[in-house]
């Protein structure tokens, strides 16, 4: 094993050199040259001249901008709640002028049942629980197939209006009709009355 004797034999001659006090000094010291510079540093901010402005200028400058879109809409809301609520109070407090078909009463009253081929009378009553008056006041009876006019029984009767004189408040009328009635035996028939009113 030359190679490793002459390896180590290497080493051991590095390890000599190394701690010697004769040997060569292997470290090269450098030397750092810098190069003096001087720069022109400013001791203060710099402050940029002021502008001088006119009242009317500062005014310009300064203006109060306009209200942006959302105020807008809550001053708008804000108004119809406030317009709102004032209707609603004038119609709880004032509603009493405010004709209501719920406070008009059609009555009609006659017999449950009748011979056909003979007159048959009814009354229509018609009761005003407003408390303002009915004005024009049409009183429009529909009649089922098979009816006809008790003065001549050989004309059909399907429809009979009546315009009753104006109702005031908390009044009645009543108005008696009759009709000739034809059809099976046992049969139903139904009369619709309605009113019309300004």
């Amino acid at each position: 094993m030359p190679a490793e004797d002459e390896k180590d034999s290497r080493i051991e001659e590095l390890k000599k050199n190394l701690y010697s006090r004769n040997a060569p000094d292997i470290r090269k010291r450098r030397r750092l040259h810098f190069d003096q510079k001087s720069f022109n540093v400013a001791s203060d901010w710099e402050h940029p001249p002021e502008e001088i402005f006119s009242d009317e200028a500062l005014n310009q400058k300064y203006k109060k901008p306009g209200l942006s879109f959302f105020t807008k809409l809550l001053i708008g809301s804000a108004l119809f709640f406030v317009i709102a609520l004032g209707i609603g109070a004038y119609l709880v407090f004032k509603g009493s002028d405010i004709v209501s078909a719920n406070n008009i009463d059609i009555n009609l009253a006659g017999p449950v049942s009748v011979a056909g081929g003979e007159p048959a009378a009814f009354t229509v009553q018609v009761s005003n629980k407003n408390s303002v008056q009915l004005q024009v006041v049409n009183l429009a009876i529909t009649y089922p197939t098979g009816t006809a006019d008790p003065t001549d029984t050989t004309k059909p009767l399907t429809n009979y209006q009546i315009l009753l004189p104006d109702l005031n408040p908390n009044a009645v009328d009543q108005q008696a009709v009759s009709a000739v009635f034809f059809g099976e035996l046992n049969s139903t028939k139904t009369i619709q009355v309605t009113v019309d009113y300004r």
